[in-house]
């Protein structure tokens, strides 16, 4: 079957009303000299302990990541940031055209990304998500095959997806990311799905994983009230609550100092206060057998334990979905979502169904 590819597109972002306080030419003049003389008195600190702090935040990021990804090319041949559209799921069974695409962010950073149109794109009841892959990753070989795979079989609403890489990921521009640049990214690609493609906010879904899941959350944040929906899959209270975690057998000071340096190099992402603020659905999807996001630090806990506050504002509550009974009551899903979880986790519960209220026709396994 023949996969149809367009030409690629560019769009230039701006620092929106959202992201205006991160514009650098609106900090006061004092504010940016203290800045400059903290980063000559703290740049030995600084280099030394900020590429190890990403290394675990985000080390898809990381200069050890991207010589080791070049090593595994060379010895493989295989492109990892090379966007596979022969084996991508909703162009090769359901005659979606792929269309990759270069936004240029606020502060000159390039990212690189692909729209994935649904045959009827243009429909009055189609929908745009934008989908934020985890802190492993690049869109290229990941970010949920297993929802576009769902939602372009679906026959009532047309869905459309955009993928990209934040900076300093796969092909987008060299950089050292932080929550506030990943935060200009996200609002970035927003625009492009607002301003270039015409989507209407009300018709514009986030989908994020683990550390995508913040992502996602921080871009509702900015736009809490706008009908759109957010989709937070297997992702944490905080990143206090990681940190606290993997250090749980040090020293409460230990603990402590490394949770404050985590905060000081620009990684909070404190989903607990970030939900708080959002008006619109929240679906969050958790898993008992989360090796990586373990139950009492996800976001599905902090809520089960009363820890969040929905918004005054907001009409419904938050969504929280368990998987189970996946397989058992949806045999047909098995392998659009076997590689997600290590091997003898319990999938028993078909969230999918609760989440997008709909009648998905599954294809069956060959």
């Amino acid at each position: 079957m023949s996969v149809c590819v367009n030409k690629k597109f560019y769009f230039e972002a701006a620092y929106s009303p959202a992201i205006a306080h991160l514009n650098p030419s609106l900090i006061p003049l004092a504010t940016r000299i203290t800045n400059f003389i903290k980063a000559i008195v703290f740049f030995i600190p600084n280099h030394l302990i900020e590429p190890l702090i990403r290394l675990c935040v985000l080390p898809t990021s990381h200069l050890f990541f991207k010589i080791a990804v070049w090593m595994y090319k060379r010895k493989t041949a295989i492109d990892l940031h090379h966007f596979d559209t022969k084996q991508e799921p909703t162009l090769k069974y359901y005659n979606y055209t792929s269309q990759p695409f270069e936004i240029l962010t606020p502060d000159k950073v390039k990212l690189q990304g692909h729209l994935l149109k649904h045959p009827q794109h243009n429909a009055s009841n189609a929908r745009t998500m934008i989908l934020f892959h985890g802190n492993g990753d690049f869109y290229q070989s990941s970010t949920a095959y297993w929802l576009r795979e769902l939602l372009a079989q679906d026959t009532k609403i047309p869905y459309n997806f955009v993928l990209f890489n934040p900076r300093g990921i796969g092909n987008s521009s060299w950089g050292t990311p932080n929550e506030n640049t990943l935060r200009i990214d996200a609002e970035s690609a927003y625009q492009l799905v607002k301003e270039q493609l015409k989507v209407a906010e009300d018709r514009i879904d986030l989908y994020g994983h683990s550390l995508g899941g913040a992502q996602a959350a921080n871009l509702k944040a900015l736009h809490p009230k706008t009908g759109g929906r957010l989709f937070l899959d297997r992702t944490f209270s905080s990143l206090d609550t990681m940190v606290s975690h993997v250090f749980k057998k040090a020293h409460s000071r230990i603990r402590n100092i490394a949770c404050s340096l985590v905060k000081r190099y620009g990684w909070e992402m404190d989903n607990v206060k970030t939900l708080a603020s959002i008006q619109d659905d929240v679906h969050i999807l958790s898993h008992k057998h989360d090796s990586v996001i373990l139950t009492k630090c996800s976001l599905s806990q902090a809520i089960l334990d009363g820890k969040i506050q929905r918004h005054e504002a907001a009409t419904t509550p938050f969504y929280c979905h368990e998987w189970s009974h996946l397989c058992s009551e949806n045999p047909h899903m098995a392998p659009l979502i076997k590689n997600l979880y290590t091997p003898g986790a319990s999938l028993q519960e078909d969230p999918i169904f609760k989440i997008f209220q709909k009648k998905a026709v599954l294809r069956k396994a060959a």
